[in-house]
């Protein structure tokens, strides 16, 4: 078999949607040839490469806007990608798969939607016309899927699953963990002596609200702790949010130390030095956290907001506490709670 995906962005860029993608893909690929179409978001990636069991393809672009892409070259790469493939499997949140959705119906393909999250941008004028094309596109892509995959909890109170409850498949997104790299663990050990470690893994974002949590830190007396906060350093879109965040964490008094680019055997030995990881997010762009999922196989209690799909993974283990969106006093007796 032959599947063709599409994404807006895939790696190096890294997000939830990107490694899920990847771990599927993974699993695909015993069965089936993998294409990997999406943007040339940087002017030094390969057009055209190998990554893990996937042929990744990157398409060039007019303009961008926001985190989208205003390509008309993607037509060429959409029609000649289709022709070959049986399946046309689509990520969203995106606005620019439209055409390639409407040329898998046209040429008989299969068109599998996985409906990884909805996306929230500010009021003002732009970000409402973004806003209205990239949902009127999304609607169209829902509307000619075959199939549409979505995680539970979080679909179940979007307007989609009243309309399309017929063709959503509930699927929890892909949970793996590495064995731990003893060495990195000794390290941290002596980095971390005897302070309470609090964590956060993910990519600065508006969306993760990490100012709640450093709020929270300030609120916490009684306890040698420390933030640990994990992930990449550069996120499309958000250099203007992770420079605010990194002042008021300086500003705050809250200790705090900064990993990235951890491989997956450092990330688990990250995990298991871990006291509490707190997933803070403030609106439905996050649907479920895996790294939830994988603080929890290295035991590691979880505090997570009360959001659709969020709440999931605590809700299914009972290994953590939720807690309301936006409130720093709930996260700071939850991390108090946990730790006790």
């Amino acid at each position: 078999m032959k599947i063709l995906t599409y994404f807006s962005y895939y790696q190096p860029h890294i997000s939830g949607v990107t490694v899920y993608l990847e771990r599927v893909a993974k699993h695909l690929s015993k069965h089936a040839s993998i294409r990997i179409l999406t943007f040339k978001h940087s002017p030094t990636l390969s057009t055209e490469e190998r990554i893990g069991p996937a042929t990744v393809v990157r398409m060039p672009f007019l303009l961008r806007v926001s985190k989208g892409f205003i390509s008309p070259q993607s037509l060429g790469y959409f029609f000649r990608e289709v022709k070959y493939a049986d399946v046309v499997w689509i990520h969203i949140p995106n606005g620019e798969a439209l055409p390639l959705a409407i040329m898998a119906k046209l040429l008989k393909r299969r068109l599998v939607v996985t409906y990884h999250c909805d996306v929230m941008l500010g009021n003002d004028l732009k970000s409402k016309v973004i806003m209205a094309v990239l949902h009127t596109s999304i609607a169209v892509q829902l509307a000619l899927a075959d199939t549409i995959v979505a995680t539970p909890d979080y679909i179940e109170t979007r307007p989609a699953y009243r309309k399309y409850r017929h063709k959503i498949r509930l699927a929890l997104p892909p949970i793996e963990t590495a064995t731990t790299n003893k060495a990195f663990s000794r390290r941290l050990a002596l980095t971390k002596k005897h302070a309470v470690w609090i964590g956060f893994v993910g990519r600065v974002a508006r969306e993760k609200k990490l100012e709640t949590l450093i709020e929270a830190l300030q609120q916490i007396k009684k306890m040698n702790y420390e933030l640990i906060l994990v992930g990449p350093k550069d996120v499309v879109g958000e250099d203007r949010y992770r420079e605010s965040m990194m002042k008021q964490l300086r500003d705050s008094g809250v200790r705090y130390h900064l990993f990235s680019s951890l491989s997956e055997a450092e990330l688990a030995a990250l995990y298991e030095s871990l006291d509490v990881l707190v997933l803070p997010s403030g609106n439905s762009t996050e649907a479920f956290g895996m790294v939830q999922a994988e603080a929890m196989l290295h035991g590691t209690p979880c505090v997570a907001t009360d959001l659709p799909g969020v709440r999931l993974p605590v809700r299914m283990t009972g290994a953590g506490a939720i807690v309301r969106s936006a409130d720093p006093s709930q996260i700071a007796v939850a991390i108090t709670s946990l730790v006790e």
